[in-house]
């Protein structure tokens, strides 16, 4: 009786072309496996990209109109055309400059602080109706700055100069009696520029503000100060009206900001105090005063020199 005979076949006993055949199958479905992936995340990319493309196109998602508010010197029409100039237009052709997720801030500040020196600074608020409203921040001219080299021709080179010592925009004739004048040699180009340093600057508007105070100390009546030349020295030269008996004369009290200030008040108090100082300035007008040279205050009726010790 014939028997049935088995051979039992080992993987390892596998010839090496069937197993490069069957790691070819399993590395082609896995490939297979993550084109079919690949694609399906492509195709759902698109379509949200598309969808999110379309639904930035809508007026829903687009800031609708522009509001000014805040300015007072600042041309509100000017500022609207400069905001919507960042507006207009598309980024890569695709996405609208004026949709409320991707407007530039940092652009649209930028350009209206271009159209005047008055913007000091811009805020922005969008509110629920999509209407984007520019807040203007205006400088407040402190000062008027003269260039002194032109200061006496009938058009003046003078500028508005806020707190901080900021040359902003230019001033009129008409505006010199309005607010302190200060005159000094000036550069061809001082718009948005510093003309001192900070520190020269401090002492300048730490003097002008003390001066009530020191003429209030040293007791001088009918005097009023609101000019100030700066020599090519540093120097400053105050330029005082001292109204008498119905009529003004005019006089300076020259000064060394490197000096204390409380220190020149009181010499300036010793001096309008002194009988023959006094004497003098009652027979005659007062050319100047001079407090730069120590303890040793000069001052000078019309067509004389005198000193106090």
């Amino acid at each position: 009786m014939d028997r049935t005979r088995s051979v039992k076949i080992n993987k390892r006993e596998t010839a090496p072309h069937a197993r490069e055949e069957l790691r070819r199958q399993k590395t082609e479905k896995k490939r297979l496996r993550r084109r079919r992936l690949s694609s399906f995340y492509l195709v759902i990319f698109l379509i949200l990209l598309g969808v999110g493309i379309y639904a930035l196109q809508r007026p829903e998602f687009r800031i609708q109109s522009v509001s000014i508010v805040g300015s007072k010197v600042v041309n509100r029409a000017q500022a609207k055309i400069a905001v919507k100039k960042v507006l207009s237009g598309r980024y890569f052709f695709i996405v609208p400059r004026d949709s409320i997720f991707f407007y530039s801030r940092k652009s649209i500040k930028s350009n209206v602080s271009k159209i005047s020196g008055y913007v000091a600074s811009t805020s922005l608020d969008l509110n629920k109706s999509r209407v984007l409203e520019v807040n203007i921040h205006e400088r407040n001219a402190k000062y008027i700055w003269c260039n002194k080299q032109v200061v006496d021709r009938v058009t003046s080179d003078c500028y508005f100069v806020d707190k901080n010592g900021l040359f902003f925009s230019r001033s009129s004739g008409l505006s010199r009696n309005i607010l302190f004048l200060i005159e000094s040699s000036l550069p061809d180009k001082v718009l948005g520029k510093y003309v001192l340093a900070v520190e020269d600057f401090t002492v300048l508007i730490k003097t002008i503000d003390y001066l009530p105070q020191i003429i209030s100390f040293a007791g001088m009546n009918n005097i009023e100060i609101e000019k100030v030349i700066i020599d090519d020295k540093g120097d400053y030269l105050f330029q005082v009206e001292e109204r008498k008996e119905g009529e003004v004369e005019f006089w300076e009290i020259r000064w060394d900001p490197r000096d204390n200030v409380s220190t020149l008040a009181s010499r300036l108090k010793v001096l309008w105090q002194d009988k023959t100082f006094t004497y003098e300035r009652n027979k005659s007008e007062l050319d100047y005063i001079d407090l730069r040279f120590g303890k040793k205050v000069f001052y000078r009726p019309k067509g004389e020199t005198s000193s106090l010790d």
